[in-house]
């Protein structure tokens, strides 16, 4: 089996599919922030935020200056000829992932009813940008390594290292969650109106179900973790992490998490799902780096 998904699977296309995720993710992250619904979510990190909380007034603009500089940057990245320049748009890519990491230290992203950490709430979201990061990271390396003299390999190691990290800080930390009846009563609304996953909550309860999708998480997690040691258990491990991003960006379509106008234009929920076509394509390009070696 895994032979054959070698032969599917190459590096290069793995490559591709980070590269064209990223810019799928930045020109509706852009679009969004341009269109209205990514400003009301702007505001609130704004409004929690320990020194950028006087900008609040101000989100409506700053999300629309946000959104240009994202398009822009999904154009760098995906483009042809004189628009495109990966290295611009994945730097782009890079000072966002690293922004929004630093919100961990400024805003309320902790579950205050559950005793704080590492009970996680908003900054759920906030998780995927380490894995974010390392894509826009391997991406950049060519043109980084060489302007900072650094051996390119090295460069595109640790992006494929944040990469690996930020899925398994992900999986574990969002499935521990799920063991917690906040989260339960958090992904029931997905799995109620899921066609793929409605009856879980029927056969084992929410919190039930919560726990039994925790279980496979954590079971990922211990698989991914065999990297350097075990291809099999790695790959194993990748192929549930594949079906577990494509279930989540499957809610997209069941869920009524759309913005009040409709498709294209989507909520917090929204916003949450669509970073996993990121962690997809990074899950992609370790097992097809893992299936060369």
């Amino acid at each position: 089996m895994f032979a054959f998904l070698g032969t599917v699977l190459t590096e290069e296309k793995s490559r591709l599919m980070l590269l064209y995720s990223l810019a799928i993710l930045l020109v509706w992250f852009g679009a969004m922030n341009m269109a209205g619904p990514g400003a009301m979510i702007l505001e609130r990190w704004l409004a929690g935020h320990v020194f950028l909380e006087p900008l609040t007034s101000h989100s409506r603009e700053i999300a629309f200056v946000l959104g240009l500089l994202e398009v822009a940057a999904a154009g760098l990245l995906a483009g042809r000829g004189r628009f495109h320049n990966q290295w611009l748009g994945a730097m782009v890519a890079v000072s966002i992932s690293i922004f929004s990491l630093t919100l961990f230290f400024t805003n309320p992203v902790w579950i205050e009813a559950l005793g704080g950490f590492p009970a996680i709430g908003s900054g759920q979201g906030l998780l995927k940008y380490v894995a974010i990061l390392g894509a826009a990271l391997l991406l950049v390396s060519p043109v980084l390594a060489k302007k900072l003299d650094w051996p390119v390999e090295r460069m595109e190691s640790a992006g494929r290292g944040l990469m690996l990290a930020g899925l398994v800080l992900v999986l574990v930390w969002i499935g521990g969650m799920k063991f917690t009846m906040v989260e339960a009563q958090g992904i029931d609304p997905l799995l109620q109106t899921s066609p793929f996953f409605s009856w879980m909550t029927e056969a084992f309860t929410v919190r039930g179900a919560s726990r039994i999708v925790g279980v496979v998480e954590i079971i990922t997690v211990v698989l991914l973790l065999c990297y350097r040691w075990s291809s099999t258990l790695f790959l194993v491990g990748g192929l549930l992490a594949v079906i577990t991003f494509l279930s989540t960006l499957s809610f997209l379509v069941t869920l009524p998490g759309w913005d009040r106008a409709g498709f294209p234009l989507i909520g917090s929920t929204g916003h949450f799902l669509l970073k996993d076509l990121v962690l997809l394509a990074a899950t992609l390009h370790l097992m097809a780096r893992r299936l060369v070696r």
